[in-house]
């Protein structure tokens, strides 16, 4: 019977948080959940590994020198297609910013693009750049974050097996050029798959990625209601489950 109560609990906690998101018709904060905000996973090994590619997994990386790119891996199949999408906060210095995936696979054509980063020994891959692609400026109303956000890029695999995404902001194709890292500087996001990813778990956590994510964005954000609401709906959540347990 407690167990029972514990899950009515989770349901009601659920439906807390996820109140104010579909009353204002918007996505709900775990549509994409954040694998890292600023965080470690800047190369093959340290790779963040991603277990189900089509579900929303999203990313946010401050690129500088000594981490210049923003690694994801996932295993999958031949003709497996993915979702990609690149941003940056909609802040005044990053206006002309624009951001790169690469998907990384085995035996693939060796990518041509002078990258700041080590390609794994027998991978190779395509490149999409955020300069060939439409730009919007996007609101996500949950947190109040603000982005220039480049159209969805439709991919499909052409090689099965350990697959990596990689997020960076290109090196300039001049070879004339003088090549500064320091240029590299800059913010950005990128995300992979697009079903709702949610688990039980992400509820005690919702309140403090959203935290981190608008302190990355500095001040590209609004005073988002729903954020707001987030904290009285987080005490609902908890207060429920201590009904349940008690």
């Amino acid at each position: 019977m407690r167990q029972y109560g514990l899950y009515i609990a989770a349901v009601v906690a659920l439906c807390a948080l996820s109140m104010p998101a579909f009353s204002a018709s918007t996505t709900t904060p775990w549509d994409f959940r954040p694998v890292v905000i600023d965080g470690d996973f800047t190369e093959a090994r340290t790779a963040h590994q991603i277990a189900e590619p089509d579900k929303g997994h999203i990313g946010y990386h401050h690129a500088r020198p000594e981490a210049p790119a923003l690694w994801f891996r996932f295993d999958g199949d031949y003709g497996d297609r993915i979702t990609l999408r690149l941003g940056v906060p909609a802040l005044d210095r990053y206006r002309l910013l624009r951001p790169a995936i690469a998907v990384l696979g085995q035996g693939l054509p060796p990518i041509e693009d002078m990258v700041p980063f080590e390609i794994p020994e027998g991978y190779g891959g395509k490149v999409y750049h955020a300069a060939d692609l439409d730009v919007a400026r996007h609101e996500e109303n949950y947190s109040g974050a603000i982005s220039w956000r480049f159209e969805t890029i439709e991919h499909t695999l052409n090689a099965s097996g350990r697959i990596y995404l990689v997020g960076f902001i290109p090196i300039p194709d001049d070879p004339d050029a003088n090549y500064d890292p320091e240029a590299l500087d800059g913010k950005f996001w990128m995300s992979v798959g697009h079903r709702v990813n949610f688990q039980l778990r992400d509820l005690a956590r919702t309140y403090r990625r959203t935290a981190a994510i608008r302190a990355f964005f500095e001040d590209a954000v609004t005073q988002s209601n729903l954020y707001r609401t987030g904290i009285m709906a987080l005490l609902i959540a908890l207060i429920a489950m201590m009904i349940a347990a008690a």
